[in-house]
């Protein structure tokens, strides 16, 4: 019953910082920089339609050319599992764009990894992915919040 309240006490701490990408500023980015496709997919996703953002990237991702592209390409499929609730499909696309991802987004598909694996009660790979990111981007307050979250889960206070 304590470890259920604390798992959603934890949940809740998380949505309310804030995801890294609910961020507006992420989105501005992305429309600048990246393909239609990835574009199209991030409008859908802040729309709340997962479904169309995945019909959009379905294939389309593992084509393109480039490694930061392909990234961003799987961050984008990791959130929209992460909006249907489907977290171990969300994890492995999370792998993926952590995988081919070098650029300065690179900390923040660790952190969107961490939180991945944090909803399934996996503590310890979580601390190590949100350890990742906090060493990418030590300024990042998403990266420290969820940092003092897994602490206070695997320490049970």
């Amino acid at each position: 019953m304590q470890r259920t309240k604390i798992l959603v006490t934890t949940i809740g701490i998380i949505l309310a910082f804030g995801l890294l990408w609910q961020s507006r500023s992420h989105a501005d980015a992305i429309d600048h920089y990246q393909p239609a496709v990835l574009q199209k997919a991030e409008r859908a996703l802040q729309r709340g339609n997962p479904t169309e953002a995945l019909a959009l990237l379905e294939g389309r991702v593992a084509a393109m050319r480039h490694g930061s592209m392909r990234a961003a390409g799987d961050d984008l499929i990791c959130r929209a599992y992460y909006q249907r609730g489907d977290y171990a499909a969300a994890e492995q696309a999370c792998d993926r764009a952590v995988a081919v991802g070098s650029n300065n987004s690179a900390w923040s598909y660790l952190n969107n990894r961490g939180v991945m694996r944090l909803l399934q009660g996996k503590l310890e790979d979580a601390l190590a992915d949100f350890s990742a990111a906090a060493g990418r981007n030590p300024s990042a307050r998403s990266v420290k919040s969820n940092l003092q979250v897994v602490r206070r889960e695997l320490t049970g206070e």
